[in-house]
């Protein structure tokens, strides 16, 4: 609201005094103009050492990642450093695995076991910080390709409208352009793409800009083909209804493993056990469902069970380290410390920096 006001203000009292005294200057003072702010910009840039703020945003931060020590400030490390917070490292780190599947990639959500086995800082890591970066290296160079091409194709085909506009048109559209290109910035910067308020607004400008409505020239509709309109856009829903239903699967996977845990808690294993199930036959072939399954088992100290369901959560994401981290903590618990052993021994080769397993691990290179 602040906002909005501020930009009413700026607006109605200085924009449009100030668009009415720039066209009464000529193209000459208009290129005079335009010669000082970019000597003002330059000449910013030169004194800002861009090398020496370069070497400075490589290097790697003083505390673990995802961390922040008491006796700093959050403002100052975060918002008033030009350093990367580990970012750069990240970044160096999913280009190798890109590299090593760079065809369709390792798979969705596979850079946190990526950086966990093969990282360079201290610290848990869950995403590249770079919505392009994370694709390319999770989905491949198809992924990449994807993402890539959709949001070029709205940056060009915004510009290319706005600047065809007039008047108001083209403050509409300059001002939706500008938000999206803003958004699909920060993406390849940042996980702000992972909230999903702030993406469902990109997405609704990525769709504003490239709609036809946007268009400014208005050329004649076509002549009207029934059949193949249709055809066309059953073809759409019937695409729009899949990619729904593929997220539907992991929603409702979620929703009865989070009721599972409540069983769980209450004590009703029963419950526990039928929607831990329940996920399971939604979404077989994903480790979690087994994962909740032998976390059940270990509450009723059935460790057999617990074995088995563990068991088959690992043949299923082999790269995660916690599953290894379940089945040695079952082992323990039931006083086969050898089998437990065994299994951190794993852990740490998946996971070499962990906190949890230090004094188990042996640190990489030393």
């Amino acid at each position: 609201a602040v906002i909005g006001a501020a930009a009413f203000l700026v607006y109605r009292f200085v924009a449009r005094p100030l668009e009415r005294r720039t066209e009464r200057v000529g193209r000459l003072g208009r290129a005079v103009a335009a010669g000082v702010v970019v000597a003002i910009v330059v000449g910013g840039i030169v004194a800002a050492h861009p090398v020496r703020l370069f070497e400075h945003f490589k290097a790697p931060p003083s505390y673990p990642l995802n961390t922040l020590p008491s006796a700093r400030n959050p403002i100052n490390v975060h918002l008033l450093s030009a350093g990367s917070s580990g970012r750069w490292q990240q970044w160096g780190s999913v280009v190798d695995e890109f590299e090593s599947a760079p065809a369709i990639g390792r798979g969705a959500g596979s850079y946190e076991a990526w950086w966990a086995r093969h990282g360079t800082l201290p610290g848990f890591v869950k995403d590249a910080h770079s919505l392009y970066l994370e694709t390319l290296g999770e989905l491949g160079i198809v992924g990449f390709l994807l993402i890539v091409g959709a949001f070029l194709t709205a940056i060009v085909v915004g510009a290319r409208r706005a600047l065809a506009a007039r008047g108001e048109d083209r403050l509409v559209l300059a001002a939706v352009w500008a938000g999206f290109v803003a958004y699909a910035f920060a993406s390849g910067i940042d996980w702000m793409w992972e909230m999903t308020v702030v993406s469902v607004v990109g997405m609704v400008l990525l769709g504003l800009l490239t709609s036809r409505t946007a268009a400014a020239d208005q050329a004649p509709p076509r002549a009207f083909r029934p059949r193949l309109s249709i055809a066309a856009r059953s073809a759409l829903a019937l695409v729009g209804l899949a990619v729904i239903a593929s997220q539907a699967v992991s929603l409702l996977t979620n929703r009865e493993i989070q009721a599972s845990q409540a069983a769980d808690s209450r004590g009703d294993i029963a419950t526990a056990i039928a929607r831990a199930k329940n996920a399971r036959n939604i979404e077989p072939w994903a480790a979690a469902p087994y994962e909740q399954l032998a976390l059940v088992a270990e509450h009723a100290q059935d460790y057999g069970r617990a074995d088995e369901w563990i068991r088959k959560a690992i043949a299923r994401d082999r790269s995660d380290w916690r599953p290894w981290a379940l089945w040695a903590r079952f082992e323990a618990e039931r006083g086969d410390i050898r089998a437990a052993r065994e299994r951190v021994n794993h852990i740490c080769a998946l996971n070499p920096r962990s906190d949890l397993y230090a004094k188990y691990c042996k640190a990489p290179g030393g």
